[in-house]
Formats: structure tokens, sequence, C-alpha cells
């Protein structure tokens, strides 16, 4: 990809997890079932390492 476009594919890759975060996280599921604890949210959904993609 770097031989053709400008892009960089690493890029891509934060833009596609960011996309996943935003798709994958609940904050209602979140705040209720697992008391707003984050930390225990995304180990028991797996979705651990998406967790620095997320929008404060």
């Amino acid at each position: 990809m770097i031989e053709h476009t400008f892009f960089s594919p690493g890029r891509f890759e934060r833009e596609a997890n960011e996309f996943a975060w935003q798709l994958l996280f609940d904050e209602e599921a979140c705040r209720v079932e697992y008391d707003n604890d984050l930390g225990r949210y995304v180990r028991e959904e797996g979705i651990v390492e998406l967790v620095g993609y997320r929008k404060n």
C-alpha cells in the first residue's frame, strides 16, 4: 500500500480500531451491568485491546 498511495497503513489500522471501539462499546451495559467499571467491562467483553481508542 505504501508503494502505491500516500497513506500509512498505521492510519488505516488506527481508524479501523476506533470504528471497532465505537461499534462494540455499549455505554449503557458498562454503566448498568458493570457498575461503570470500564476495566472489568472490556475484559469480560473481550475488547481490552481497543480501550486505547475510546473517545473521552
